[in-house]
């Protein structure tokens, strides 16, 4: 049986952020692939570059909105953009899985992106984190797109930071799916 949850969309503040930088970045690209007279492949090759980045903002702006996660055949299903991946249960800590908010809870604070994404209202992918929450692994894969947030650790030394739109129930699902024997 598959449960499905999912994710909490980024607001509007992160959504005119991706579109504003991925619209400058296209408008960029144009200039440049217009002024190709004063050197064409070093020219072109940077306009295809910014074509590129323009497209991967906006991409994240819509994939964002389709984001989940499930919990299938003894794996959790993180189904977010680029830094989606499969962690089977049995390398989730058992007792790590809680809600929590991050306003006021230090256990999960982010302190550094590693590797991702941080527009206001929207962090995605890999951050350093400190805290007791995370029991000494501070690296995280995180989608917040507010305060409210489940968090869990693996047995792989990193944490999990997802904003869900039901938390609670995620919560559940997963205390109930973890294998008891852990």
């Amino acid at each position: 049986m598959t449960q499905s949850f999912r994710l909490r969309p980024a607001g509007l503040a992160a959504l005119a952020t991706l579109f504003a930088v991925g619209g400058f970045c296209l408008l960029l690209g144009i200039v440049l692939w217009t002024s190709r007279s004063v050197h064409p492949p070093v020219m072109s090759l940077a306009a295809l570059s910014t074509v590129a980045t323009a497209a991967l903002f906006i991409w994240f702006a819509v994939a964002q909105r389709h984001s989940s996660v499930a919990i299938e055949d003894n794996q959790l299903r993180i189904g977010i953009p680029l830094y989606g991946r499969t962690i089977p249960l049995d390398r989730v800590v058992p007792g790590s899985v809680r809600n929590l908010s991050l306003r006021g809870d230090d256990s999960y604070r982010l302190t550094w992106r590693t590797n991702g994404l941080g527009v206001p209202g929207y962090q995605l992918g890999w951050f350093r984190a400190q805290g007791a929450g995370n029991g000494g692994a501070d690296k995280v894969l995180a989608a917040i797109t507010g305060d409210d947030v489940l968090a869990f650790r693996t047995k792989d030394d990193y944490a999990v930071i997802l904003s869900v739109t039901d938390g609670a129930g995620l919560e559940r699902a997963m205390r109930a799916a973890l294998p008891a024997a852990t």
